[in-house]
């Protein structure tokens, strides 16, 4: 281990700035694994297993790739990042805080520690909708596109039936699946499933924490799948069939909270099949609500369509891959890097090709007194992301475009709020000379290791449940207002659900994706807003749409993934606001501000009384003897990809 045994002792009496009682329990649901002793991870012992993890990795790459490895210049960098990581200047992702330094790194790979990919269907033959089970159930969010329309029938099954037993692994869940897909569109005998080999629901899982769900999400898996290739017999497959074999994979693999699932789907331009996915509300619960779904357009094309079909379904949003080839930065310096580009993570912050993964790490501006402090913090967060893609997924098609492309994701958050201590000027100037500063970060360290440059290096992530640690608003986002209800979902058979209960605190059945297997709960945290100056519905959408068209300039070589809040009389004028920024974005979706806070979103303002009077009959939550309550958190674990 590099970091020594007296560097952390001290730390084990430094005060956690935890972003109130969410934040801590966000930690022990998500991110607190299992020690050795049986104990519980507290923060030094996750900081300290996730530094170690990380200078684990840059050792042993530079043995077996003769790269020379200064030990005690490692120490003292390692010190440096686990300062900031502990007092919350920057923050892995949560699946860094999960995996990093654990076996699962060795034995599983750079999966667990990747945050999101993508895979076409554009040919069937490579197997797509196998790798997208396969890492969504390493929990790396996932997207996929329609291209695969058009190309192939489903057959009916030959006559006779094969005995297939399924072994109790994640192999044993994505082979069955693809071999089923595979029946209807090559032909051959029925599978019968033998899923008796399947641990019980409630069982532990040693690797990823939690209990099992049991084989129910994955019957229930292949009884859709069944279902839906019945009803397509003879038919060419197209959108609708691909993304809904897509969302099926994404509900088995979130089924009973052990895994987390995040999705998207990419559709053609004029696919009206793509614009009403999310028409048919019964199969939006069923399953379709697993994704974000997002139209590839060029900039000059009518988005008179589209927008009617916002206006219908909320879905879809824009993705200008056209300018995701071709640029960087949008500061009109085309960079051709992306060129073989052809989609992009779930929440659209990262371009990718086919079969890329990217990993993504998130920095605190607004926690930073000056430029010279957040640029130390800007070299930390680098040298984790670029250490992660060092890694091998075992997968031979997905590592040898990690390994040519090196692309990570370097993001900010807490935006708005550096805004109002630092002003906008400065936060931009910040942006622009902290990109320069990464640019020439990367080219020493590439050369250090021996890889090559990451082709694309920031952007800005829509931030999820790592923010919740420290309290931070994720992103470019406002918050919602100044008193709020933040949710959170946990399996039904959490621990802590009885001690959440027994403290007061608000749980409801999850509305979404009810099953009478599995289930998941809500819980629902109030807050108050520190540096609260105005909220979303405050906030007009044409100064949203400015604060994204200067990060995609100054900051954001990938991308910057924002959802625009616009009101009632803002809502006519997208079309011409789509027109307006084709050029300056690459990515942008909308979503009205509510007046109406009806359903378990993920936040719903309340009034100040109510806030009172709920911190009024909050009680201390009993923390002790919970056990390994903690599941692998998804890559793409956001709010803002949430529905």
């Amino acid at each position: 281990m590099i970091l020594e045994k007296q560097f952390i002792e001290k730390y084990k009496q430094t005060p956690v700035q935890w972003g109130g009682t969410l934040g801590y329990v966000t930690f022990l649901t998500s991110y607190s694994r299992k020690k050795p002793d049986g104990q519980k991870e507290d923060w030094v012992d996750c900081v300290s297993r996730v530094v170690n993890g990380v200078y684990e990795i840059q050792k042993w790459h530079c043995a077996t790739h003769d790269r020379p490895f200064d030990h005690e210049k490692a120490r003292l960098d390692a010190h440096k990042m686990f300062e900031l990581i502990f007092n919350f200047k920057f923050l892995t992702p949560g699946r860094g805080l999960w995996a990093m330094g654990t076996k699962s790194m060795w034995t599983h790979g750079a999966g667990v520690l990747n945050n999101c990919g993508f895979f076409s269907t554009k040919d069937m033959s490579t197997k797509p909708f196998k790798k997208l089970m396969h890492f969504s159930m390493l929990g790396v969010g996932c997207g996929f596109d329609t291209k695969g329309a058009g190309t192939r029938y489903i057959q009916r099954p030959s006559k006779g039936e094969i005995s297939v037993r399924i072994t109790d692994d994640r192999e044993g869940w994505c082979d069955s699946t693809d071999l089923l897909i595979d029946t209807y569109l090559n032909g051959g005998p029925l599978p019968i499933f033998d899923y008796r080999g399947i641990r019980k629901k409630g069982e532990p899982l040693v690797t990823f924490g939690g209990t099992a769900s049991g084989p129910e999400p994955l019957i229930k898996l292949h009884h859709m799948i069944r279902t839906l290739c019945d009803s397509y017999i003879g038919r060419v497959i197209d959108t609708p069939w691909l993304a809904d074999v897509g969302n099926m994979i994404g509900v088995c693999v979130e089924m009973g909270g052990i895994r987390r699932s995040a999705e998207i789907i990419f559709g053609e331009y004029g696919d009206q099949d793509f614009y009403n996915l999310k028409s048919d509300k019964e199969l939006v619960m069923s399953h379709r609500y697993m994704s974000n779904n997002s139209v590839k357009c060029v900039p000059g094309c009518s988005y008179d369509e589209i927008y009617q079909a916002m206006k219908r379904n909320g879905d879809p949003g824009i993705y200008w891959l056209h300018n995701a080839q071709r640029y960087g930065r949008m500061n009109g310096i085309m960079d051709p890097s992306d060129f073989n580009a052809e989609g992009a993570n779930p929440c659209i912050e990262q371009t990718l090709w086919n079969n890329e993964l990217c990993n993504l790490v998130e920095t605190f501006p607004g926690r930073h007194a000056n430029l010279h402090s957040y640029m130390r913090t800007l070299k930390a967060a680098y040298r984790y992301a670029k250490t992660v893609t060092l890694m091998k997924t075992g997968c031979q098609e997905v590592d040898d475009v990690i390994q040519q492309n090196r692309r990570i994701g370097t993001s900010q958050t807490g935006i708005i709020k550096a805004f109002n201590i630092h002003g906008r000027h400065t936060m931009l100037d910040w942006s622009d000379k902290g990109y320069d500063f990464l640019t020439g970060l990367d080219a020493d360290f590439s050369c250090w290791f021996g890889v090559n440059r990451s082709i694309k290096r920031t952007s800005i992530k829509p931030s999820g449940t790592v923010p919740l640690l420290c309290g931070e608003t994720g992103a470019l986002n406002y918050p919602i207002a100044p008193y709020y209800h933040r949710t959170i979902r946990l399996a039904e058979n959490s621990p802590l659900l009885p001690r959440l209960a027994a403290a007061n605190y608000r749980i409801e059945d999850n509305e979404y994706g009810k099953s009478d297997e599995t289930k998941t709960m809500v819980v629902y945290f109030p807050k108050k807003e520190e540096n609260y100056t105005r909220g979303q519905a405050e906030v007009t959408m044409w100064e949203q749409l400015e604060n994204a068209a200067a990060y995609q300039r100054d900051w954001a070589d990938n991308q910057v993934s924002t959802t625009i809040g616009f009101s009632k009389a803002e809502a006519d004028d997208i079309p011409t606001a789509l027109e307006m920024y084709e050029k300056r974005l690459k990515a942008v979706s909308f979503f009205p501000h509510m007046t109406d806070f009806h359903g378990q979103l993920v936040y719903k303002p309340i009034t100040e009384s109510d806030y009172l009077i709920e911190m009024q009959i909050l009680k201390e939550i009993d923390f002790t003897n919970l056990g390994d309550i903690a599941t692998a958190p998804s890559g793409c674990d956001s709010a803002g990809c949430a529905v």
